[in-house]
C-alpha cells in the first residue's frame, strides 16, 4: 500500500502542491528558523554569524590554495576551457554543502523534540529550515566560486546563467533528503553513523577530485553508482565545461530532485504521527 502510494504520479503533483502552500502560509515561520539555526550555530562567537559567510569564504580559499596545485593534474588542460582550479570547485563546493547537510539531517527531529511534540507546530517546516540554512552556505560558496572563475580567467560561460535553476534542483534534492533521513532518524538512531561513514567515503567514489577518463574502468563503475556523481556532473558543466557535458547527469539529476522530494515530503507525512511517542 505505501510503496503503490510513492509511485503515483498523482501523489508527487500533490506533494508539490504541499510544499507550494506550506511555503506560503509557513514561509516567516521558516525564515525565522532558518536564521534561528545560523545564530544559534554561532552564538557567543566574537564574529557571531558573520561566520555564516566567512566558512564558505574560506572552504572556498582552501580550495583554490591547496587542492588546485595538489590534484590539478587530474582536470585535462583543453584550449578554451577555464582554469583546472575552477574545475575541482565546480564539484567540491556543492558536494562539501550536500555533505554537511546530510550530517545535519539525522537530528533535525530528534534534536527538536519539544517543538515535535506540541501538536499545533508544523513539522514540516524543521526539513524546509536545514535545507534552507543549507542554501545560504551554497549561495555563498558558489558566488566565491563565480567570482574567483571571472578573476583567474577574465571571461564566464554562458553556462553560468544556468546556475539559479541548478541550485534549485539541489535545494529540492537536499529538502528531499532531509525529510527522509529525519523521519527514519527517531526510530532508527544508528542512522547518523552510517550517513557520517557514507560521506567520508562518497567524496573519493565521485567526480570531485578526478577526471573521469583518466580512471581505470572499475574504478569509474563506482563513480557511477554513486548517486551525488550526477549532481557533481551537472555542476562541472555549469562551471567548467561550459556546455552539458553530460546530458544524462542532467536527466538523473532532474529526476533525482524531483523525485526525491516528492517521495521525502510523503514519507515524512506518513511516519511522522509516530515522532512524539517515540522520541
Amino acid at each position: 500500500m505505501l510503496l503503490a502510494a510513492l509511485i503515483d504520479p498523482r501523489r508527487h503533483w500533490q506533494a508539490y502542491r504541499a510544499l507550494g502552500r506550506l511555503l506560503r502560509q509557513r514561509r516567516e515561520l521558516a525564515w525565522e528558523l532558518t536564521k534561528h539555526e545560523i545564530s544559534e550555530r554561532y552564538a557567543g562567537q566574537v564574529f557571531g554569524t558573520l561566520w555564516a559567510i566567512g566558512h564558505p569564504l574560506i572552504m572556498v580559499a582552501i580550495y583554490v590554495v591547496v587542492f588546485g596545485r595538489i590534484f590539478g593534474g587530474s582536470a585535462p588542460a583543453e584550449p578554451g576551457r577555464l582554469d583546472q582550479t575552477t574545475f575541482l570547485l565546480g564539484g567540491l563546493v556543492p558536494w562539501v554543502i550536500m555533505a554537511e547537510l546530510l550530517g545535519k539531517a539525522c537530528s533535525l527531529i530528534t534534536g527538536n523534540a519539544g517543538m515535535v511534540k506540541q501538536l499545533v507546530f508544523p513539522i514540516e517546516v524543521l526539513p524546509i529550515k536545514g535545507a534552507m540554512a543549507s542554501m545560504i552556505s551554497l549561495l555563498v560558496a558558489v558566488g566565491v566560486v563565480v567570482l574567483y572563475a571571472l578573476l583567474a580567467n577574465g571571461r564566464l560561460p554562458w553556462s553560468y546563467a544556468a546556475l539559479p535553476l541548478v541550485m534549485a534542483l539541489q535545494f529540492l534534492l537536499m529538502a528531499g533528503l532531509c525529510y527522509i533521513l529525519s523521519a527514519i532518524a527517531p526510530f532508527f538512531r544508528d542512522l547518523k553513523d552510517f550517513v557520517t561513514v557514507f560521506v567520508g567515503f562518497a567524496l573519493f567514489i565521485s567526480p570531485a577530485l578526478y577526471f573521469k577518463v583518466a580512471l581505470p574502468v572499475l574504478f569509474q563503475a563506482a563513480i557511477y553508482l554513486n548517486p551525488f556523481s550526477y549532481m557533481i556532473w551537472v555542476y562541472q558543466d555549469v562551471l567548467w565545461y561550459g556546455a552539458p557535458a553530460h546530458p544524462w547527469a542532467w536527466a538523473v539529476f532532474v529526476l533525482m530532485a524531483l523525485g526525491a522530494f516528492s517521495l521525502g515530503y510523503r514519507f515524512f507525512a506518513y511516519l511522522k504521527h509516530g515522532f512524539a511517542e517515540i522520541l
